[in-house]
């Protein structure tokens, strides 16, 4: 029976830090699945298919994150270099700084769930 406990202390361990990251980014307009878009396109610009690819969902989600993300000025939309018929995702200026600031309020957190997780854990 410890380990059907430690399974339920880990599941609330994760409630607990989807919560406290959603807690963290809202100030900054953003959610997990937007950050996580922002995060991917801080290695650079991206088509929305690479980016369901890299965020393991369907492209119509990655779609309207990215309008989101557009309507608050945080990535734009431009051709590809490659191919002008094709559009890519990047950050812009505010997105980048956007970013930086919420990674930055996440280390704090971090750095407790990471505590939690090692006290659960062993």
């Amino acid at each position: 029976m410890p380990d059907l406990c430690r399974l339920f202390q880990v599941l609330d361990l994760a409630r607990d830090a989807q919560q406290a990251v959603g807690q963290v980014l809202e100030p900054f307009g953003l959610t997990q699945a937007t950050f996580g878009v922002m995060y991917t396109l801080k290695q650079g610009a991206s088509s929305n298919k690479d980016l369901a690819e890299e965020a393991g969902c369907a492209p119509s989600n990655i779609t309207r994150l990215v309008d989101r993300l557009v309507e608050q000025g945080l990535v734009e939309r431009i051709p590809a270099e490659d191919d002008r018929r094709r559009q890519v995702t990047r950050l812009t200026v505010e997105g980048h700084a956007r970013w930086e600031a919420a990674a930055t309020a996440l280390q704090a957190t971090q750095s407790d769930l990471i505590g939690r997780v090692q006290g659960v854990l062993g």
